[in-house]
């Protein structure tokens, strides 16, 4: 029992180890495990990255491919635009010499000019010594008359006088005067001949008159003298003689001048054979400028047009493009979207894969636990088999042997060594130790190997990153220099730019300030025309109403004289009515009324007299308001003048706004571009900065790269130690072997004697020794096993120490040669940089002459617009002024007008008054007459109330006394007498009848008259209705005096405020003068900012002349980098040659003549191409000779005709000849010209 739970323990504690063994076996293999995961999911993202830099090739392959197509588009429209440029400057060439030509010629006119000038002072001077010698001439023939005459009448006296004297002497006499006939004949014949040839080459302004009275000269061929000549003839034969000098010095003088003037008039021909050809020359010159400038038009007509087609067919491509990228964009997230299903795939796989490990690990598990079984077994057993485990693998044969040994020993030697086993199990112990110490140096050793091989690793890497660095800044640096000289570049263009627009914002302040000015005047004359138009609005108001009043008056008038009608007729039935013998109260009455009459026709005459005199003022307002309309209707049209203009103006600021917009815009782009260039250097900075990290990090690195290297050393040396160490425990092992051999030879003896002895007590103790020294055997064991791997892993360690070192040196090896691939690399990435500079400063220095002719073009078009607009201005400023001085001169008459009108008015008004005032006054004198009239009224009513009362008493006694008389006539009747007392009561009642009758009549009367009163009341009322409507119509004229007067004032305020505009208007059109004189000024100064403008154009000419000189230099001195850079690299290249000839001679053997013929053909392809350029250079020195020699010829002809013209006559130079030489001059240019284009193409196919 004991011995089983002996065995369970040591089964126990063997599960316990076998446990924790599995354990870190299971974390070590989980380690390993994330370990491949991690290199599983680099090798993906790696095969990842691979994918889409292998889609990102293929894509940039396309994109390059079309970036190739479009660079070439831009290169063939390059060259269109060079041509056509080329053409441009060809033409503009052609222009200047033309310029020159016509310049010179206007000279040769010049000069032309002043030779006939000075021809013809000299033909003058010649005309007046002609003019003199005639007059010299006459004088000479009336002297010689009158000699003729004196001798003629001394012969005839002397004939009188002697007519016997001897015959020999008048003999002479008449050989002398037959002889002074003859010469005298010869003479007239001679001067009639030379004046006959002098009339066919003279003018016909020449005198006639003079040829009949000369004389002329004896001829070589006179008839000889006779001899002795008379005393008597000698003065005549002296006077003769001096004739004959006189004449014969007068006919010389007449045949120098007339060669002169046949010389003169050559030379005048010639003259203006050569101004007429000059003429034809100025006029071709002229023709040709005309076509020049039309194809100048043309060409920046069709440049415009190119440029316009080619921007739309850029856009069109960027569209394209950006459509492309955009479908590119879609198949990127497309394969994106592919990668991450991909990406799901893998990681399910990785999910199976984890799934089926972890199968194997629990099949492995059971395999272990069936192991585990399986040791069980064999130590119920008691039998030594070998333990399965995965990891720690043992020999059976050094088990069994093991085993089979100790057995042996124990069989013979029965007894128990405790001390040997002590001293053994201590020696275990410190074995175990140092095994153990010895394991964790390996691992340590492991860990610093795994140390330094990622170190390396890491080192290999940041090598290569630092030569792509290297590379990369080297690049960098170029790009940076590029864009350095860019960015200097686009900020003096930017400055160019910036002056450019800073004189377009003035000039633009300027013409905003004149188009608000405008827009003030324009507001100022907007109002004024309001206030006209609100001015005409109220006097056509008043003028309807003042017609409305007329017509109401002739209204009222009209009544009234109804009413005067009606009453007339009433009065005159009332008179017919009324008794023959009639009061003088009612004649009164009638007076009175009459003169009312009369003051109401004066009145209604007055009024009608200041009716006309509205209709008058309502007529010359009319026509006020008729003038005010034409006037409107003018400054209308001025207006819309100004209006038209303004809109011109405005029209023009909106294109300066537009073309201020697009320069903003091009500042924009520039501004833009000078950020990004900003941006780039920044990032370039940037670069620069993490160029300089790395080139520390480098440095770090190699100081890294040496400790690690004196780490390694140290490490090795430390290895060798290690080696040297397990020698020594190898070797004390080796002694601890040859111990325990020893030994276990005693306990074999000691076993062989007592195995008879204690075979069966010990067989137990033996087992139960054997079964508690088991794990310590089998730990022994397996340290032997540990040992055993030590060696193999120190084995290993150190082939792969060996190894590493070999690899160390391989890739020093391969160090140096990519250094040396790396410094040809480098020197050709430097060519090949060399190369992209060239060609980018061709395609800048391309860029930029078609941005400074274009800019020139604009300047020029720009100048031009300028000069028409300030033109124009100037124009429209002098109409302006002109029309406002009319305007001024009509709103002066118009104001000297309203002035008159005004007093005319005041005057009217005055009179106006006046008559209102004595209208009022008359109406005050007809109120009181009235009030009177009232009051008499009422007393006659009351007298009338009275008397009718008594009349109707008086009637009712009238009736009681007829019936009286009644009675008493019938008593008289019916009583025949009569007493006196009766007859005196019938007297007395006689008498009181006739008092009654009396009274009777004064009642019929007072009647009558109160009849007559009632009419008069009727007619009062009447009156007084008339009165009343008089009343109201006077309030009514009051109404209208008060709204004449309000007019009045009005009218006042509006001379007022027309007399305020008349001066606002004079002040703003002294400050429009003020305005012109500024505008001068401003034209004046913007024409010398013009000039001086011109003046920087030709600075920037000479300077642009300057930079094309300097240009011209630094591509002499690239193309001499260039050969020297061709020279090394041929040299670098004869040295690879070499390097490679000695690795691979058998190759170059066989391919040695096929490269002699290549180098043959480029050698004479080369040589082809240097003799071709060597031909242009000879013939452009030719050509250069033969332009000074044609140049040289030409001057040399034109001091000669000079020189000609100043002595001689000369034959004047045929017009082909000088067609010739125009001809030969431009045949010349344009030689040079295509041979300079030619050397250019040879010069960049050479370089290519």
């Amino acid at each position: 029992m004991q011995s089983l739970q002996h065995q369970i323990e040591a089964a126990d504690a063997q599960l316990r180890s076998s446990r924790q063994f599995l354990e870190e076996q299971a974390a070590e293999r989980d380690a390993e495990r994330e370990e491949l995961l991690g290199q599983i999911t680099k090798l993906k993202t790696a095969l990842r990255e691979q994918k889409l830099a292998n889609s990102f090739d293929d894509e940039t392959k396309l994109l390059e491919q079309q970036l190739e197509e479009a660079q070439k588009q831009i290169k063939i429209i390059s060259e269109e635009k060079q041509s056509s440029e080329e053409n441009l400057s060809e033409a503009k060439a052609k222009i200047w010499e033309l310029r020159e030509i016509v310049s010179n010629l206007e000279k040769e006119l010049a000069t032309s000019r002043e030779n006939e000038a000075a021809l013809a002072s000299k033909i003058n001077e010649w005309e007046e010594l002609f003019d003199k010698q005639m007059q010299a001439h006459q004088d000479l023939v009336v002297e010689f008359e009158t000699v003729k005459q004196n001798v003629k009448s001394q012969g005839m006296n002397e004939a009188m006088e002697l007519p016997l004297q001897d015959i020999s002497g008048l003999h002479q006499i008449k050989t002398q005067i037959l002889w002074l006939e003859r010469s005298l004949s010869r003479r007239t014949k001679e001067l009639e001949t030379l004046y006959v040839f002098d009339a066919n080459l003279s003018s016909p302004s020449e005198d006639i008159s003079a040829r009949d009275e000369m004389v002329n000269t004896p001829d070589s061929g006179r008839v000889d003298s006779p001899g002795l000549p008379l005393e008597q003839m000698s003065c005549l034969y002296e006077q003769f003689v001096r004739h004959s000098r006189a004449e014969d010095a007068t006919v010389k003088c007449l045949r120098d001048t007339v060669l002169q003037l046949t010389a003169v008039r050559g030379q005048l021909s010639e003259v203006q054979l050569e101004r007429d050809a000059l003429q034809g020359r100025y006029n071709k010159t002229l023709a040709e400028l005309s076509e020049a400038k039309v194809q100048r038009e043309e060409l920046r007509h069709t440049l415009f047009q190119n440029k316009t087609d080619r921007d739309q067919e850029k856009h069109a491509e960027m569209d394209m493009l950006q459509d492309k990228v955009k479908t590119l964009a879609k198949a990127l997230l497309i394969k994106e979207e592919e990668m991450k299903e991909k990406e799901r795939l893998m990681e399910q796989k990785d999910r199976m894969m984890w799934s089926l490990e972890q199968e194997l690990s629990s099949k492995q598990d059971i395999t272990d636990h069936r192991i585990r079984d399986a040791s069980h077994l064999s130590h119920s057993e008691l039998r030594p088999k070998r333990i399965a485990s995965p990891v720690v693998r043992f020999n059976d044969t050094t088990l069994n042997n093991s085993y089979g040994t100790l057995g042996m020993e124990k069989e013979r030697n029965p007894l128990n060594h405790s001390e040997q086993r002590i001293d053994l199990a201590e020696q275990n112990k410190r074995l175990k130790e140092e095994l153990l110490q010895k394991e964790e140096i390996i691992v340590e050793i492991k860990a610093d190997a795994d140390a330094l091989k990622k170190v390396l690793n890491d080192l290999q890497e940041k090598v290569n990153e630092a030569k792509r660095h290297s590379d990369n800044m080297s690049e960098q640096e170029n790009v940076a220099g590029e864009y350095k000289i860019q960015i200097e570049r686009n900020l003096e263009t930017i400055k160019r730019y910036e002056n450019e627009i800073e004189k377009l914002e003035q000039e633009l302040e300027v013409l905003m300030k004149q188009y608000k000015v405008s827009n003030k005047e324009k507001t100022d004359h907007k109002h004024e025309i309001d206030r006209l138009t609100e001015k005409i609005n109220e006097i056509q108001t008043q003028c309807s109403e003042y017609d409305a009043k007329n017509t109401q008056l002739k209204a009222q008038i009209e009544s009234c004289e109804r009413d005067f009608s009606d009453f007339i007729r009433e009065f005159a039935i009332s008179d017919k009515n009324k008794l023959g013998g009639e009061d003088v109260s009612i004649g009164d009455l009638v007076e009175t009324l009459r003169k009312e009459l009369k003051s109401y026709v004066e009145n209604n005459e007055l009024s009608k007299r200041v009716t006309d005199e509205l209709d008058e003022r309502v007529q010359s307002y009319q026509q006020e308001i008729t003038n005010l309309k034409l006037k409107e209707s003018t400054l209308k049209k001025r207006n819309q003048a100004v209006e038209e203009k303004l809109e011109k103006c405005e029209h023009e600021i909106e294109n300066l706004k537009q073309n201020e917009l697009l320069l903003k815009n091009q500042l924009d782009r520039v501004n833009l571009s000078c950020e990004v260039f900003k941006a780039k250097a920044s990032e370039l900075n940037e670069k620069e900065e993490l160029i300089d990290k790395l080139k520390k990090n480098i440095e770090l690195s190699e100081q890294n790269y040496v400790e690690m290297e004196k780490e390694m050393n140290e490490i090795r040396e430390k290895e060798k130690q290690m080696f040297d160490e397990i020698q020594d425990k190898e070797k004390h092992v080796k002694i601890l072997k040859e111990n325990v051999n020893a030994l276990q030879d005693e306990i074999n003896k000691q076993e062989c004697e007592q195995c008879k002895e204690y075979s069966m007590r010990d067989q137990t103790r033996l087992n139960e020794q054997l079964a508690m020294n088991f794990p310590a055997d089998q730990s022994a064991t397996t340290s032997f096993d540990i040992k055993s791997l030590k060696d193999e892993m120190f084995s290993e360690l150190a082939e792969k120490l060996r190894k590493e070192l070999q690899l160390s040196a391989k890739l020093d090896e391969k160090l140096l040669s990519k250094q040396k691939d790396f410094a040809y690399e480098q020197q050709d990435h430097i060519i090949q940089t060399l190369n992209e500079d060239k060609r980018k400063l061709k395609e800048l220095l391309l860029t930029e002459r078609a941005r400074f002719e274009s800019e020139q073009l604009q300047d020029a078009d720009l100048l031009e617009k300028l000069r028409n607009k300030l033109e124009t201005n100037k124009e429209s400023y002098k109409k302006t002024v002109q029309r406002l001085e009319t305007e001024m001169k009509d709103i002066m008459a118009d104001k000297v007008e309203l002035l008159a009108k005004v007093s005319q008015l005041e005057k009217s008004l005055e009179s106006y008054r006046s008559s209102l005032d004595q209208m009022s006054r008359k109406s005050q004198e007809l109120e009181i007459a009235f009030n009177e009239q009232k009051s008499l009224r009422e007393e006659t009513k009351i007298k009338l109330k009275l008397e009718s009362a008594n009349l109707k008493s008086a009637k009712e006694k009238i009736i009681v006394l007829e019936n009286e008389l009644a009675k008493s006539k019938d008593k008289l009747d019916s009583n025949d007498v009569m007493t006196k007392s009766d007859v005196e009561n019938v007297v007395k009642e006689q008498i009181a009848l006739t008092t009654q009758a009396m009274k009777i009549s004064e009642l019929e009367k007072l009647l009558s008259e109160q009849k007559s009163q009632q009419d008069e009341e009727t007619n009062r009322k009447q009156l007084e209705e008339r009165i009343k409507s008089l009343t109201e119509t006077r309030v009514q004229l009051e109404e209208t005096v008060q709204t004449l007067t309000g007019k009045r004032t009005q009218l006042e305020e509006r001379i007022k405020s027309l007399t305020e505009t008349l001066m606002n208007e004079t002040r703003k059109v002294l400050r429009l003068e003020a305005e012109l004189e500024v505008r001068k000024t401003e034209i004046s100064e913007h024409s010398e900012r013009t000039k001086e403008f011109q003046e920087k154009l030709r600075e920037k000419e000479t300077n642009l002349e300057i930079e094309k000189e300097r240009v011209t230099t630094l591509r002499e001195k690239l193309l001499e980098k260039s050969k020297t850079l061709a020279e090394e690299l041929e040299k670098n290249k004869s040295l690879e040659e070499k390097v490679r000839g000695l690795h691979r001679e058998v190759d170059v053997m066989f391919s040695q003549k096929h490269n002699e013929v290549e180098h043959s053909k480029q050698m004479r392809q080369i040589l082809v191409r240097l003799m071709r350029a060597e031909s242009c250079n000879k013939s452009l020195v030719f050509q250069k000779r033969y332009l000074k020699n044609m140049i040289n010829s030409y001057v040399r002809s034109e001091c000669k005709t000079v020189q000609m013209l100043e002595g001689r006559p000369h034959e004047p130079v045929k017009p082909k000849r000088t067609f010739r030489c125009v001809v030969f001059t431009i045949i010349s240019i344009s030689r040079m010209k295509y041979l300079r284009r030619k050397r250019s193409t040879t010069m960049l196919r050479t370089l290519r």
